[in-house]
């Protein structure tokens, strides 16, 4: 492709806007390679957002100042320092004002789909059920755990041998008494230091291996030796487990209202968008 992709109403889509939503659509769908039907889907996706977003300016529709700085914040603690967040901006030659562009238009966008699919989506108890048994058979809780974790980074300790000498003295120190939450405030390197080290519930597939492989084999309670990945030297504890079993109706239900909400309110907004193309001008290199 070159590095034109295609024109929207005088505005140009560029290679590095369909590289960033073609990394986006790999991650959803799990895959390695993008065929040339994909590659079509993907441009028209790019177009109706280019289409959506001059309409929603159209209409007058602003974002609070407020809730942009908050979320972008949010985004930034992801990271754990400023400086790891400004590093991975330098990583992909993303500036902080092209950064903070694409934070609006997504939210802008969100607000816009929320406003205009509000009062036209009503589910009702039959979708709901025929979603369920529809998908009866993939409405099943993996093994699952919950844990919390402290960090020795590598590159923040030095070495991946330094690191490892820095866990054992803190696991040494929890043996003798001290309390995990107050030592990840104050030592791990990672994002969920703020929280005690606490990274939630997650099931396999989702930690690198050898995290996710201590992970599982401990007890309720139970904290790691040190484990070392490539983030450095983890201590973990696992602080409940959940064994695989069937998801009931109920407990489905406000997953399944989520999914046919997000699903209707995608049909409403690409029908908007087909009707924008009809007085747009768009041309496809």
């Amino acid at each position: 492709m070159n590095n034109k992709i295609a024109k929207v109403n005088g505005k140009i889509i560029e290679q590095k806007h369909f590289d960033d939503m073609a990394l986006l659509y790999k991650q959803q769908t799990n895959t390695l390679e993008i065929n040339e039907a994909e590659k079509k889907k993907i441009i028209e996706q790019i177009i109706d957002n280019f289409l959506l977003l001059d309409e929603a300016r159209e209409r007058n529709i602003e974002l609070d100042s407020e809730f942009v700085e908050r979320h972008i914040d949010e985004i930034k603690r992801q990271f754990g320092k400023n400086e790891a967040f400004y590093e991975e901006l330098k990583k992909h030659g993303i500036s902080f004002d092209v950064f903070k562009k694409n934070v609006e238009d997504t939210l802008l966008i969100q607000k816009f789909t929320k406003d205009e699919t509000k009062d036209k989506i009503k589910i009702t108890a039959k979708m709901l059920e025929g979603y369920y048994n529809e998908h009866k058979n993939s409405m099943i809780a993996p093994d699952m755990v919950k844990a919390s974790h402290i960090l020795i980074g590598k590159a923040q300790a030095g070495s991946i041998e330094k690191a490892r000498e820095k866990a054992d003295e803190l696991l040494k120190k929890i043996k003798d008494g001290a309390n995990f939450e107050d030592i990840a405030k104050e030592h791990s390197n990672c994002p969920s230091a703020s929280k005690g080290g606490d990274l939630g519930t997650f099931s396999k597939g989702k930690m690198v291996p050898e995290f996710e492989k201590s992970a599982f084999s401990l007890k309720e309670k139970e904290i790691s030796e040190p484990v070392e990945t490539n983030f450095g030297v983890h201590l973990i504890r696992v602080d409940e487990k959940h064994e695989k079993k069937n998801i009931t109706f109920k407990e489905a239900q406000p997953y399944i209202e989520k999914i046919i909400y997000q699903q209707e309110g995608q049909i409403i907004m690409k029908t908007l968008a087909e009707e924008l193309k009809k007085t747009a001008e768009i041309e496809i290199y």
